[in-house]
């Protein structure tokens, strides 16, 4: 791969994690929803069930769900594994959950694998009183913190199929409820169904009658599963459209699922081709754009400093950037929650902190602007192999591989200002590049870090592209859709507001400059 020139143009990435993720939460409600019969109340079975896992027709994964349960416990395994294809790069990604309840539906523990990067990060949570404690490790870092269980009603994946089962006895044609789910993280989402039809769906060769439901989540609420149950409670197959890319989930032996794969190609479907070309991109301080997708709601991406965003209608957005009118941003910003340390973010890795140190050895301490800039060019020398091969890694990975794209510069960058107590954040978006996957003249999406810094008195947010040299540090082709902290149990609320647009945005260069 050609270093320089991505390091010259900007490096974007396919939404790896968004997609996973935006996967997951399409079918985790129809995962959930296994025990319609009201027999599941009296006499609980053990479950093995197999599905296969299709995007846009193509054989991309599997998912397998188990239930367990003992004398005292109820224990929910859930897993999927997908193969997609970046160019010509075939990217592994799995993830893995448990989690142990009473009977009476009381939180025991859950625990959650993620392999989206080059070591996986596991994730233990144990309930005790009032209280979650969440222990995060990765390679030889661990890091364990204490939090309080939500406010909010919420129920553990048995006892969510249970008030399913009475729902559906009581012939409720809508209802809805809250859960926790070990691979969507530790904080509770919320679903509802709506039982749209009883009909006859044909599946491994047999002709069964079945429900047709919709349910909706709060990870993704514009978004639409269409979920077909056997009148005995099994999930037949499941269907959600994720902005261009339909996700399948279909009922099959374990054989079956687990046969030959056909990843899909999913980079170049994200990439942007716009009404006109822009000129030495990389130069550019103000810019433009109107940005639609061809269906469902545009949720308003955010306004940063350098970034307005109007809505014109609910499926376009018109927005400006100009890089030399900054905004102050906002008090209230949550400085602490921007310095932690977090799995994704572990500022307080001893790699991490040596090299910040590193960086800034030359560097006054009280020029704050100046030691956030050195670390960004610090990370672009640094990173020294601009590849695509990685799927989502953590900045503790990047330390020691020295390996990724554009995630992975933002990470490494966002950690190391934590790290030199700036507080710190990402952005997923889109940037502009003459050359990228094979087209010309295209917006790619991309992710970068910003960091919240004081100038001329005032808090501001600071946007620093780790993928472009020193020369030429950011631009006005950089368009901010979504934000996150990427903090434990936060990593990906943020990142999922990119995922209806994937494959369905169109962007029109109204000026340019």
């Amino acid at each position: 791969m050609n270093t320089s020139t991505h390091s010259a143009q900007g490096f974007p990435c396919s939404p790896i994690r968004q997609l996973f993720t935006s996967i997951w939460a399409g079918i985790s409600a129809a995962l959930l929803v296994l025990l319609w019969l009201p027999a599941a109340l009296a006499n609980p079975v053990d479950l093995d069930i197999w599905y296969i896992l299709e995007m846009s027709g193509s054989r991309a994964g599997y998912s397998q769900y188990q239930e367990v349960h003992q004398d005292n416990t109820i224990t929910t395994n859930t897993s999927m594994y997908l193969l997609i294809k970046r160019g010509t790069l075939e990217i592994p990604i799995s993830m893995q959950g448990s989690f142990i309840e009473s009977p009476d539906g009381k939180p025991i523990s859950m625990r959650s694998v993620q392999e989206l990067g080059a070591a996986p990060v596991t994730t233990t949570v144990l309930f005790q009183d009032n209280q979650m404690i969440i222990t995060t490790q990765q390679n030889e870092q661990t890091t364990t913190t204490t939090q309080t269980l939500p406010d909010e009603p919420w129920l553990t994946p048995a006892a969510a199929r249970t008030t399913i089962a009475i729902a559906l006895k009581q012939n409720q044609t809508t209802f809805k409820f809250s859960s926790i789910d070990p691979l969507s993280g530790i904080m509770p989402i919320t679903q509802s169904f709506t039982i749209l039809d009883q009909l006859t769906i044909k599946t491994l060769g047999k002709a069964l009658p079945a429900y047709k439901v919709s349910s909706t989540n709060s990870l993704m609420p514009n978004i639409t599963t269409i979920q077909f149950f056997s009148t005995d409670g099994t999930l037949i197959r499941s269907t959600v459209n994720l902005g261009g890319m339909t996700i399948t989930t279909i009922a099959a032996d374990k054989d079956l699922a687990l046969s030959k794969l056909s990843p899909p190609e999913i980079m170049a479907s994200t990439l942007v081709k716009p009404d006109k070309n822009i000129k030495n991109p990389r130069h550019t301080r103000q810019a433009q754009f109107l940005l639609s997708i061809q269906e469902g709601q545009f949720q308003l991406p955010p306004d940063t400093a350098v970034q307005r965003t109007q809505r014109v209608s609910p499926s376009s957005i018109m927005l400006t950037i100009d890089l030399d009118q900054p905004v102050e941003a906002d008090a209230s910003e949550d400085a602490a929650a921007l310095l932690e340390s977090s799995t994704m973010l572990n500022a307080s890795d001893p790699a991490i902190k040596a090299l910040a140190d590193q960086a800034l050895k030359n560097h006054a301490p009280d020029d704050i602007a100046d030691r956030a800039e050195a670390l960004r060019v610090f990370v672009n020398s640094y990173i020294n192999e601009k590849s695509l091969s990685v799927g989502f890694a953590s900045a503790s990975q990047v330390a020691q591989t020295r390996e990724g794209d554009c995630s992975e510069h933002a990470c490494l960058l966002a950690a190391m200002l934590r790290a030199d107590k700036i507080p710190a954040r990402v952005v997923s978006g889109l940037i502009y590049v003459p050359r990228f996957g094979g087209k010309s003249n295209i917006f790619g999406y991309h992710m970068w870090a910003q960091a919240l810094i004081t100038i001329d008195g005032k808090p501001r947010w600071v946007d620093l592209d780790a993928t472009l040299p020193k020369a030429t540090p950011f631009d006005a082709s950089h368009i901010a859709l979504s934000t996150s902290t990427l903090n434990d149990g936060q990593v990906d609320n943020g990142l999922l507001q990119i995922t209806p647009i994937l494959g369905q945005l169109s962007i029109s260069v109204q000026s340019i400059k």
